[in-house]
């Protein structure tokens, strides 16, 4: 897998803003090589072919099945074929230097660090920063509240107001987020865009950026996130989140930069929602 011109929507010498999709962790896990991924731009295929002719991986990573990922084409894992490219590689930060790599031809080690993180199963914006000076300044930003993230996301059942702002104390462990009187505080903005079938439109602005955040104080409420079964959803299919607008000022020149990813969610009927492509805008 490859990272297309339309999923990176700004680079500059500082900064890189690249649009997730569903499913894709945005920084690696143990085991994941870079390696592999910029060979695979080289091949220009993702294949289990092109896999065969790239180099050994440092460490052997194991499937959910416990076996090695570098048998599985033999013995018919589910990640076999082009599954294993993604098994092994499949995060957007890797995926990112691959690109950065191939595109401005660096020879050497490819500096890029994520700002925030969205969860596995979210889509949207996730900002970059391509040099130490934008990493310590959007760093000092985020910690700021000084970077407006703005989402996107169905929701299930009615809202107690249609514009409001949501305060929990939430903890977590075991990969999950909950409401606990000991935990962070965690605060949302939120307004309806529309209602049907018994679900909700919402746009949500954080102020805080807590794990599982919006999930968690969701579910709360008694709304939980369409399509989220970990948090509580009754509907099928992905989760209807997503990251939609970034707004704040460039770390080097202090030009404010605003940009929109909007994907149309469209409700088909009680059961389903619709998907459109994004539709990407840059506003400076």
């Amino acid at each position: 897998m490859k990272l297309s011109d339309k999923e990176i929507i700004y680079c500059d010498n500082h900064l890189l803003i690249v649009i997730k999709p569903a499913g894709m962790s945005t920084q690696p896990h143990d085991g994941e090589d870079i390696h592999r991924v910029i060979q695979k731009f080289e091949f220009g295929k993702d294949s289990a072919q092109n896999l065969s002719q790239a180099k050994p991986m440092p460490k052997q990573r194991l499937c959910k099945h416990r076996c090695d990922a570098g048998r599985s084409q033999s013995l018919g894992c589910w990640h076999s074929q082009n599954q294993l490219s993604n098994h092994e590689v499949y995060n957007l930060q890797d995926l990112a230097k691959a690109w950065i790599k191939k595109e401005f031809q660096k020879p050497g080690n490819v500096f890029l660090e994520p700002i925030h993180r969205l969860d596995k199963p979210v889509s949207g914006l996730v900002l970059f920063a391509r040099t130490s000076k934008a990493l310590s300044r959007l760093q000092e930003m985020m910690r700021g509240r000084q970077i407006e993230k703005t989402y996107y996301a169905w929701v299930e059942g009615v809202l107690p107001q249609k514009e409001g702002t949501l305060e929990h104390f939430l903890m977590h462990g075991d990969h999950h987020a909950y409401v606990h009187p000991k935990g962070k505080l965690a605060r949302l903005h939120y307004r309806q865009i529309a209602q049907e079938h018994g679900k909700t439109h919402v746009e949500i602005i954080l102020e805080t950026g807590r794990y599982h955040q919006i999930r968690a104080q969701f579910l709360e409420i008694g709304c939980p996130i369409v399509g989220d079964a970990k948090y509580g959803s009754k509907t099928l299919g992905r989760i209807a989140l997503h990251h939609g607008r970034l707004r704040f000022n460039h770390p080097v020149t202090h030009k404010q930069l605003d940009f929109h990813s909007q994907i149309a969610i469209f409700r088909c009927n009680n059961d389903n929602l619709i998907y459109s492509k994004s539709n990407l805008q840059k506003r400076t």
